[in-house]
Order: C-alpha cells, then sequence, then structure tokens
C-alpha cells in the first residue's frame, strides 16, 4: 500500500511538470477590418460587434492588421485631387489614428497613390506601394517599399519609370509570406504589363511571375500553402485558388466585369481567415455602396455580411 502511494506521488508530480498547452486561438475572437463610406470599420465574422476606427472628411482605405492585432495601419487619401496621400495607424480597440513617421522624399508629385500596406510576420516592418507622376510629361513611377517601423528608414526594392499614357496605373496589392521570405505582388490589369501574379524574393531582390493573369489582389493562406487570387478584366471577374507555384487548384466564385451591376455583380479583394478555413471578398454591385461576403475556402456556403469592402481578416 506505502509503495502504491509513493507511485502515485511520483506520477503526480511528473503531470504537473509538463507544461500546460496554450490555449487554443478562438475563431470567435478574429476580427475583419474594411471600409465603409470612406472610413475604417471592423466588425466580427458573425457579423456582430461592428464597430467604426476612423472619421472625417478625408478618404481612409487598405486596412492591414499588425500581426499582434493590436493595430491597424490604412492610408488617408485627401479628397482633393493632387494632395499627398499618407499612412496612419490606429488601435483596433480604438482611438485616435496616428500618422506614420518614415523617410522618403518624392518632392512634389502631380499626383500620388499608395497601396497594398502588407505587415512582415514579425511586426517589424511594413511593405507598400506607390503610383506617382512628376515633370512636364508627367511621368508615371511605380515603385515597392518596405519601411522599418523600429528606426522609420525605407528601402526601396523596385523602382519603375514610364511615360503617361492616360491611364493612371492603380498600383499594386501586397500579401508576405507567413515564412518572411516572400512579398506576393498582384498587379492590377491596367498596368502595362497587364494584371500579373509576381513573387518578390526578399533576400534575392527578385521578381518571378506565377502565371496568373489580370490579377488585382493575391493573399497567402495562413499557413503558406495556397494563395487566394482576385482577377479582373472587361468580361469577367474571378476568385481563384492557387498553390505557391500559381498554379490554380480551384476557381472559387465568378462574377461580371469592372462595369458591374446588381444583377451581374464583380467578385474583388478576396483574404483568408486566421485559420485558412474561411475567405472574405467584396461583392460589388456598381451601386454607391459594395458589401462584404464570407465563404468557406473550398467555395461554398457564400453569404452577406454587411455593407463595405476591402476586407483584412485578423
Amino acid at each position: 500500500m506505502r509503495r502504491l502511494v509513493l507511485l502515485t506521488l511520483v506520477i503526480a508530480g511528473l503531470v504537473a511538470a509538463i507544461p500546460a498547452a496554450a490555449p487554443a486561438r478562438s475563431a470567435s475572437s478574429d476580427r475583419i477590418a474594411f471600409v465603409r463610406d470612406g472610413h475604417i470599420w471592423t466588425i466580427a465574422p458573425d457579423g456582430s460587434g461592428a464597430r467604426q476606427l476612423t472619421s472625417g472628411s478625408d478618404e481612409d482605405g487598405g486596412p492591414t492588421w499588425s500581426p499582434d492585432r493590436a493595430t491597424i495601419a490604412f492610408v488617408r487619401q485627401p479628397t482633393a485631387w493632387g494632395s499627398t496621400p499618407r499612412i496612419f495607424t490606429v488601435l483596433a480597440a480604438g482611438g485616435e489614428a496616428q500618422v506614420l513617421a518614415y523617410r522618403d522624399a518624392v518632392g512634389h508629385p502631380a499626383y500620388r497613390f499608395i497601396t497594398g500596406l502588407a505587415y512582415s510576420p514579425d511586426g517589424g516592418q511594413l511593405a507598400f506601394a506607390d503610383v506617382y507622376a512628376f515633370g512636364s510629361r508627367l511621368t508615371q513611377c511605380i515603385r515597392l517599399l518596405v519601411i522599418d517601423l523600429a528606426s522609420g528608414e525605407t528601402t526601396v526594392l523596385i523602382k519603375r519609370e514610364n511615360g503617361f499614357g492616360g491611364a493612371i496605373d492603380p498600383g499594386w496589392s501586397l500579401s508576405w509570406s507567413p515564412d518572411g521570405t516572400t512579398l506576393l505582388v498582384a498587379q492590377a490589369a491596367m498596368d502595362s504589363e497587364g494584371g500579373q501574379t509576381q513573387a518578390f524574393d526578399i533576400a534575392k531582390r527578385r521578381l518571378h511571375k506565377l502565371g496568373i493573369a489580370d490579377a488585382s489582389c493575391a493573399s497567402w493562406a495562413p499557413a503558406g500553402t495556397s494563395i487566394v487570387i482576385s482577377t479582373a478584366t472587361q468580361a469577367k471577374t474571378r476568385i481563384l485558388l492557387a498553390d505557391p507555384s500559381g498554379a490554380v487548384t480551384r476557381t472559387l466564385a465568378r462574377g461580371s466585369s469592372w462595369n458591374a451591376s446588381a444583377r451581374h455583380p464583380a467578385f474583388r479583394g478576396a483574404c483568408f481567415s486566421v485559420g485558412g478555413e474561411q475567405i472574405a471578398y467584396t461583392v460589388d454591385t456598381g451601386a454607391a455602396t459594395s458589401s462584404l461576403w464570407i465563404m468557406n475556402a473550398d467555395g461554398t456556403g457564400k453569404h452577406r455580411l454587411t455593407t463595405g469592402r476591402s476586407a483584412a481578416w485578423r
């Protein structure tokens, strides 16, 4: 009997010494940042708890979450033509939006747009793309940049200049791979090379095409095992699932062209949920307001979430 008691105490001590597993992250804590009426909002994936985070007369857009889910970065575009857009951050819990200070002098361009905000997985850097024009002939420049958030130093990864041909390049969307080595770069269809999905190897400073044409947006799955891509042409929009090499494995949704309507909506801006089981996207009906929708990662279970656009899930 005494030996049994001692054995029981030993086993109990061993069990107590095993570190407790970290609690699983609950999907109920997820939030989706989005744009409604020119301001940044967040909402739970079940449609509850909608919260407006920014206000004012300027246009706020392109929200992206920091990896710790504490902060949302976004672009504030003044409504006056030729005004300079700036990158802001706001706490997800609410508060006053703060301008992000970083070192990057571009002079006084005739126009400028900033797109594609994307945090690095460790939260130490923020990538973005910008498009601007300068000079009497309005030479257009498009760049891919990374800000070191600790120092404010900015590194230009790509810079291209083209003659201004009458159409403004809408820029690139960006998505950082979970392992931090690669940036997905989706060039919108108005780009001089046509819409492309490309991967930028950060260490080698090299772009290579993934072979998916007409891309307007591309986003990594959380595990890095797949990519969701939104494509757009004058004839149709689609949401595609692809492997990391760019090989399309499934068409998740088919929509109309840029000239969307209530009867023929267009699908845009798809992104994965934190766990990768669902995808949020924008349904554009050509009206003054668009809607956020959610579907399963296999394309089933499509349903409307709320009024808005430009989803970012964290």
